[in-house]
């Protein structure tokens, strides 16, 4: 009976062993695998050094509390700023409420800057866009800001961002790129706001105005080229017209000689028939012939010639 208990007992600790052993193996496989979605990039680690970037989505591994890994957003980011008070070159105050498009291009300079965290990105981009569009609003008046020069200091703005964010040395590189900014509203001071309306209104007026009369130049070019190739069809058609006519007539010039030189004289009556039908020019009368015309002789035999 003891032996038998001693077994059981031996068993039950077996089973309890590989259950605790299946256990380690299947939490070390678990601290082993990573999966990299497709919206994601990650960085391992060992010991804080980095040793790989992941930037394709699928299933890795790592060593278990000797590596650690770090996701970050692979997507286009959108920093979505407040209005912030600006001054442009003609000492006018202006509120612009903007937003920008970015994204990480390099993952290990962006945690080393960052640590990985959009909202600490957030806060470098802000800081970068506030101080070029500070300094890029002095260059331009209020109504270049407001019409004409806005998309102009958007691209400007999108290119001395990306120069501060990229510098040469790791101290200047962050790691991202700024793709694209854009003015969601930009609101005036009380002060200021019926002036600038009006300027508006003239703006509007005067490009309105020069529409119209681009409109009208270009249908007078066109009028002009319709009229010239109006010109060149109808040339086109009277000379073919006439060439037409002169293979027509010499074709019946060459028809009448072939039938005079068959038969003279029945080519003498058809000329005499035809030039009494011509005489009548197509109208309606009588003609009196006298016996002894040159028309008759051809009815004075029954025979034919």
């Amino acid at each position: 009976m003891d032996t038998i208990t001693r077994m059981v007992n031996i068993m039950s600790s077996g089973r309890i062993a590989l259950l605790l052993l299946l256990f380690i193996v299947g939490l070390l496989a678990y601290m082993s695998a990573f999966i990299v979605d497709r919206t994601e990039v990650a960085i391992r680690f060992q010991f804080g050094a980095v040793k790989q970037v992941y930037k394709k989505e699928g299933l890795y591994f790592m060593t278990p509390f000797v590596n650690n890994v770090v996701k970050m957003d692979r997507r286009i980011l959108t920093l979505d700023e407040q209005p912030a008070k600006f001054i442009t070159g003609d000492q006018k105050v202006l509120f612009i409420d903007y937003f920008a498009k970015w994204k990480i291009v390099d993952p290990k300079r962006f945690y080393r800057k960052a640590q990985g965290g959009i909202t600490y990105g957030n806060r470098i981009l802000s800081g970068i866009l506030n101080a070029a569009l500070t300094k890029g609003m002095r260059n331009y008046n209020i109504n270049q800001v407001i019409t004409t020069k806005r998309r102009e200091i958007m691209r400007s703005l999108v290119v001395e961002a990306n120069l501060k964010l990229n510098g040469t040395t790791d101290s200047t590189n962050y790691g991202i790129k700024i793709l694209d900014v854009r003015v969601k509203q930009i609101e005036f001071p009380r002060s200021i706001r019926q002036a600038i309306y009006n300027t508006m209104i003239a703006e509007r007026t005067k490009r309105s105005t020069q529409h119209i009369e681009e409109g009208k130049a270009k249908a007078a070019r066109i009028k002009t080229i319709s009229d010239k190739e109006k010109r060149i069809i109808l040339a086109t058609a009277n000379e073919s017209a006439l060439k037409i006519r002169g293979d027509g007539e010499a074709q019946a010039t060459k028809i009448l000689a072939n039938a005079h030189k068959r038969n003279p004289e029945f080519f003498y009556f058809y000329s005499h028939l035809k030039a009494v039908e011509k005489s009548f020019n197509g109208k309606k009368g009588v003609m009196l012939l006298g016996p002894d015309m040159e028309l008759f002789k051809y009815f004075e035999t029954s025979k034919p010639k």
